[in-house]
């Protein structure tokens, strides 16, 4: 039921996940964020059991924070994309971890996002959606999505893709966390 959607935009990543969770047919909470910042300017949005999710995830930023402290140098979104890669590789022939992840980031290479499967496989994408929402988002992304993409219009066009979901998705996914990130940070907006 968790649904993670990200867009690349001209200097901007936006990222939304839903905010319910739930099992079965119950609903347990309306208000959880289900991304995490790894570091200033990269953050990971996450689908998946909620114990894989957040154990992850902290995993993720707790050793990217590590090497960082240890280098001297914030990594880039590239090389946070390969770590978390790798490790959900290692993870598959141990433990498996359950999550999907979509992973963006700002740098000097300019904004990226990752799409990463529960199997280790990773892309580089402009858009990208996990979860039954896909379904209904990925073609409105495919014909609207363009390069140069302002922030108003990457709202617009996350808007289009509620819209569409409240129309036609089956799951009322009412509540969703949207987070911004910058070469300036990571902050969170309502629409």
């Amino acid at each position: 039921m968790d649904t993670c959607i990200g867009i690349v935009g001209k200097d901007y990543v936006l990222l939304a996940t839903d905010a319910m969770t739930g099992r079965s047919i119950m609903i347990y909470t309306d208000n959880e964020d289900k991304s995490i910042a790894v570091n200033k300017t990269t953050a990971l949005a996450m689908s998946g059991p909620q114990g894989d999710r957040v154990s992850f995830g902290e995993f993720i930023r707790s050793n990217v924070t590590l090497n960082e402290l240890r280098s001297g140098h914030a990594m880039s979104t590239h090389a946070v994309a390969n770590y978390t890669r790798e490790q959900l590789a290692e993870a598959l022939r141990s433990n498996p971890k359950q999550v999907n992840i979509l992973l963006a980031g700002v740098d000097e290479d300019g904004p990226a996002l990752y799409y990463m499967d529960y199997l280790a496989s990773m892309n580089p994408v402009k858009f990208g959606c996990h979860g039954h929402a896909s379904s209904f988002t990925l073609s409105i992304f495919d014909r609207h999505w363009t390069a140069d993409m302002d922030l108003e219009a990457g709202k617009a066009l996350l808007q289009k893709a509620f819209s569409e979901l409240k129309t036609r998705f089956l799951i009322n996914l009412a509540k969703w966390k949207i987070k911004v990130i910058t070469k300036d940070g990571i902050e969170e907006i309502e629409l």
